[in-house]
């Protein structure tokens, strides 16, 4: 099987006519560049396919590419003196070389070479034809690449050995046409075009922009019509799920301004979606180098390194964050989370309150104040602090309150769990003589006490599409109450059945919680579809 696609594959090379591509010109333009775009070629199997049945496209494409007029392009050996020459001046090692290559050392052995695009392809000879994986980069600057496209292709089955020939033409022809049709390198290489996909941005200005448009962050109204176009592409990126196509957007879009933290923020997003989180971390540093007084940017970098639990570096940035803007309510809870997460909660409360009061229209900090104040067992101030929250929120936010009142049931689990533990625990210490009867009293009539406000507070809680969930937690927190009645009654008359109605109360209520968490679940399974469909009407 082997010797034969090898034959196939020298009969392709010595066969292949490579047409020119005309409209290569509306994608990656290079007509206007005196040096084309590099793309380096890695050819290499895939480990979970038999290695017989491998086809290398390096050549085919290296061929196609390079008839095509629009690139120069580099097949990978590691027996190429440009890598050897890598190696020997420690851009690269000889572990970072060696096949199999996955896509970080490909992106360290392009960068290393100077490469503008990266073409992975990996082909194999299965029963339905060809089957093959492509994945397009291009470089971002720095050490950083962006992803163009990523392919997964199976052609039609065929079984004559002719048609092997075709399908390795149809496959070099395809990548070749989505190349066409995508956005041109990073600014740095090569101009942006004249005609984006679907969107028809003015040309680029040929004079570069003042040191003081430059320095505020302004553009020219060339550059801002461009970055109309930009936004249309991202926005049609995002509703199509395309994160490849969005990323490069975003990159383009940032070209034009830099420090604009709304377009890096979404960027940021769009390589944590693609699981890139070391790329999202290193563009949030690199945000923040480029404008350090922007207190948004600060607050970026320390999301970042938050979703990275690296909470020292988080707590630096928002702290900057706020010293840039302290009135900012947004980045006062972003402080006081960070400060909670550590533990600090005597800061933590002085930080949500200082964002409500400096914030005062912002119903975020209010929302924060109200579940803080849950988790401590202060139902009261709990309580006003939800309702400010609500009477701030626009009048058909539903989400957001909904979203509220679901993170305060799910933390009444633990509440209502550690109340059932603490009646245990009171009554064996009596049992066991570890504390007297008026000590083992006193205990009970306060969790008796904390069981009455949380129920009164969970009936107290704004309506809202978790009306069922409510009703089952507050159920679980009633058939506590009455456990503490049977307890202290045992307390006090040592009779046996009040202590036996005590404990079945208890077991009652753990299947209650159980009963509430399920409905919970239900109740919130029912939102998702309607929040999905307004989230795409908006």
């Amino acid at each position: 099987m082997q010797m034969k696609l090898n034959l196939f594959l020298r009969i392709a090379i010595s066969l292949m006519i490579i047409p020119f591509i005309p409209n290569m010109a509306h994608g990656l333009d290079t007509a206007s560049t005196t040096k084309q775009p590099l793309v380096i070629i890695f050819s290499q199997p895939n480990p979970k396919l038999p290695k017989n049945t491998y086809v290398d496209m390096a050549v085919v494409m290296d061929q196609a590419l390079k008839n095509s007029g629009e690139f120069r392009s580099l097949p990978y050996s590691q027996k190429l003196s440009e890598v050897r020459n890598a190696v020997q001046q420690g851009k690269l090692s000889a572990l970072d070389i060696t096949p199999p290559l996955t896509l970080d050392t490909m992106q360290k052995i392009a960068h290393a070479l100077g490469a503008d695009l990266l073409l992975s392809i990996s082909a194999h000879y299965v029963d339905k034809g060809i089957k093959s994986s492509v994945l397009l980069e291009r470089s971002v600057g720095l050490q950083d690449w962006s992803s163009v496209f990523l392919l997964h292709l199976t052609p039609a089955k065929t079984d004559t050995k002719a048609n092997l020939l075709d399908m390795m033409n149809g496959l070099k022809d395809d990548i070749l046409q989505r190349m066409a049709l995508q956005p041109a390198p990073a600014a740095s290489t090569i101009p942006p075009p004249s005609q984006p996909v679907t969107v028809n941005p003015p040309a680029q200005p040929n004079t570069t922009p003042s040191a003081s448009a430059t320095s505020t962050g302004t553009t020219t109204p060339e550059a801002s019509s461009s970055m109309q176009a930009y936004q249309m592409l991202i926005e049609q990126a995002r509703k199509t799920g395309d994160i490849a196509n969005l990323i490069v957007s975003l990159r383009r879009a940032i070209n034009l301004k830099p420090t604009d933290p709304t377009l890096r923020r979404e960027l940021i997003k769009a390589y944590e979606e693609r699981g890139w989180t070391e790329k999202a971390k290193n563009e949030a540093e690199r945000a923040v180098a480029l404008s350090p007084k922007s207190a948004a940017l600060h607050q970026l970098l320390g999301d970042t390194y938050a979703d990275e639990s690296n909470n020292e570096l988080a707590l630096k940035e928002y702290q900057t964050a706020v010293a840039l803007d302290p009135k900012d309510g947004n980045l006062l809870v972003s402080l006081a989370d960070m400060e909670m997460k550590m533990g600090d909660n005597v800061q933590a409360l002085k930080d949500y309150q200082q964002a409500a009061a400096s914030d005062p229209n912002n119903p975020l900090p209010h929302s924060k104040l109200a579940i803080f104040y849950f988790q401590t067992g202060d139902y009261g101030n709990a309580g006003k602090e939800l309702l400010s929250a609500k009477a701030l929120l626009p009048p058909n936010d539903n989400t957001t309150l909904q979203s509220d009142i679901a993170d305060i049931l799910q933390k009444s689990d633990s509440i209502l769990t550690d109340i059932i533990l603490n009646i245990q625990q009171a009554h064996k210490n009596f049992m066991d003589g570890f504390a007297t009867r008026e000590t083992a009293f006193q205990k009970i009539t306060a969790i008796k006490q904390n069981t009455i406000d949380l129920n009164g507070f969970l009936q107290n809680l704004p309506n809202s599409s978790l009306q069922d969930a409510v009703a089952q937690y507050s159920l679980a927190a009633s058939l506590l109450s009455q456990s503490t009645e049977e307890m202290l009654d045992y307390l006090q008359t040592n009779r046996k059945e009040a202590s036996d109605q005590s404990e079945l109360l208890r077991l009652e209520a753990a299947n209650q919680i159980t009963t509430a968490e399920n409905a919970l679940k239900a109740d919130l399974s029912k939102l998702e579809p309607a929040a999905s469909s307004a989230a795409a009407s908006s």
